[in-house]
């Protein structure tokens, strides 16, 4: 799908999603657990870059939430991300970053300050993360594991238990 395309259905469902909320009264409180939406961009620097028409997108990452909408922002150049927008994300996933100028954005971006992971952030491997987030007061390394492997040594382990339950009658 073109660039111009991809933004033109973006914003049109992104703006749809927000006006029903705004207009439906989303978040009074009528008793009833309300349903999230998550609007997620894969590549997003194609469309959100600065003075693409992004002003949809900075509503939705600065009002969304109170309305039950969320924006997740998939990249790997967050440079070519319009900064307004960044500096809404609440919570970043930052998989490894070759690009200087790529690792100074999401540090100035960030919640936490990222500068002394740096050079961790350059060298993550396949797999390994780093998490800024509000509600943690500081980033946080992990690995996130491939979920079909992790399924299948699930699925493994949980016939291995049973196997032997039943061998030794419980």
């Amino acid at each position: 799908m073109r660039e111009q395309s991809e933004l033109f259905i973006l914003s049109l469902l992104t703006r749809t999603f927000l006006n029903e909320r705004r207009n439906s009264g989303f978040g009074l409180d009528d008793g009833e657990p309300a349903d999230q939406i998550l609007i997620a961009i894969e590549e997003a620097q194609r469309v959100l870059g600065p003075g693409r028409g992004t002003a949809v997108f900075r509503e939705c990452a600065m009002e969304g939430r109170k309305f039950g909408i969320g924006l997740c922002v998939i990249t790997q150049q967050p440079k070519n991300i319009d900064p307004r927008i960044l500096a809404q994300i609440n919570t970043y996933v930052v998989l490894g970053l070759s690009d200087r100028s790529d690792r100074a954005m999401i540090a100035s971006s960030a919640k936490q300050d990222l500068s002394p992971l740096d050079g961790e952030i350059q060298t993550l491997e396949r797999g390994e993360a780093v998490i800024s987030t509000l509600s943690v007061p500081f980033p946080i390394s992990c690995r996130i594991h491939a979920f079909d492997r992790y399924i299948k040594d699930l699925s493994a382990k949980k016939s291995d238990s049973i196997r032997k339950g039943l061998q030794n009658r419980f």
